[in-house]
């Protein structure tokens, strides 16, 4: 028998936002020609560009000043500008990646996001 699973839809961890666009940013993502950025990963700050929170280093962690979670999954060969939430809107904790991360990074994400005005349950 063949089992076939979905890929989580676009915006799925979102249980409510801020009107309009007010929790909306769009930022550039680096490039990964290996994997996909799935619905719901957190992306962290690395100066000019965003990379996954999960694979970023000690001393990205300590520089990081913006903290987002993408919107939609993601095919990024080169560098591409991408819908994020950023401020103001409440998830779904279990459909992000937040349990993936470290617990410094989790730690400094965590701070960053509650400043923003964002709540995981």
């Amino acid at each position: 028998m063949t089992r076939v699973t979905m890929k989580r839809q676009d915006g799925v961890f979102i249980s409510s936002k801020a009107n309009g666009d007010r929790s909306l940013s769009v930022v550039t993502l680096t490039a990964d020609t290996v994997d996909a950025y799935e619905v719901g990963t957190i992306l962290v700050d690395d100066g000019e560009k965003f990379i996954r929170a999960s694979e970023a280093t000690v001393e990205q962690i300590a520089d990081i000043t913006r903290a987002v979670f993408l919107r939609d999954r993601t095919f990024a060969e080169v560098d591409t500008q991408v819908l994020v939430l950023e401020r103001a809107f409440e998830g779904v904790e279990h459909l992000t990646d937040i349990d993936e991360l470290s617990t410094a990074t989790r730690a400094a994400v965590v701070a960053l996001i509650t400043a923003a005005g964002i709540v995981l349950r």
